[in-house]
């Protein structure tokens, strides 16, 4: 803004003013001067609009600052919020890896497993296909059946065929034969 002289209407003083002022107090006698439209260079049509943009300015600016104070608001998080948040993410993932390893645990420990050698061991001629299975704990599966003869053969739980069919006779770790639900011969294949 441009700063003006203007001449004090009572004792004649020079005073400064800008283009946006109204009126001003001299500063040696105290006289209130009316600043008239011709000493200032400006209209009032023009002081109106200067006043109107600087308010209109000011009060979006304002609003910008409360968005943003709100915005901050809603994001800000206490001190105690922040430790309750801690805490449930602790506790959260606490239970949740105790029970992955209780998940993996349970899967380890029934994880189907091969009949030991010592189950096998205690297999006798003569036993029904139940008291057969009771002990190896295992279903065999029945591979040949002829004139009341049946063929039951466990495979080995470790090995992966990919088309879910066995089809390699070395993966068979036990071979059970009964004649009239009576074991009539047995056969090991790699037991432990």
């Amino acid at each position: 803004m441009d700063i003006k002289k203007y001449k004090c209407t009572e004792c004649g003083a020079s005073l400064d003013i800008k283009d946006d002022m109204d009126t001003i107090y001299c500063s040696y006698c105290g006289t209130k001067n009316y600043i008239d439209d011709a000493a200032s260079n400006i209209t009032r049509v023009e002081k109106a609009k200067l006043k109107a943009r600087k308010e209109f300015h000011n009060q979006n600016m304002q609003e910008k600052v409360d968005k943003i104070n709100f915005i901050k608001t809603i994001f800000k998080k206490s001190e105690e919020e922040k430790k309750k948040e801690t805490r449930f993410l602790i506790i959260f993932y606490s239970i949740f890896f105790l029970i992955m390893i209780v998940g993996i645990t349970c899967a380890i420990i029934m994880a189907p497993k091969n009949p030991s050698l010592e189950a096998y061991n205690s297999l006798k001629l003569g036993m029904s296909y139940v008291e057969c299975k009771e002990i190896l704990n295992a279903d065999g599966h029945l591979v040949s059946e002829n004139a009341g003869k049946l063929t039951y053969v466990w495979y080995d739980v470790s090995y992966k065929d990919p088309s879910n069919e066995i089809s390699n006779k070395s993966d068979i770790i036990i071979e059970l034969k009964y004649e009239d639900d009576k074991l009539i011969s047995r056969k090991e294949n790699g037991l432990k």
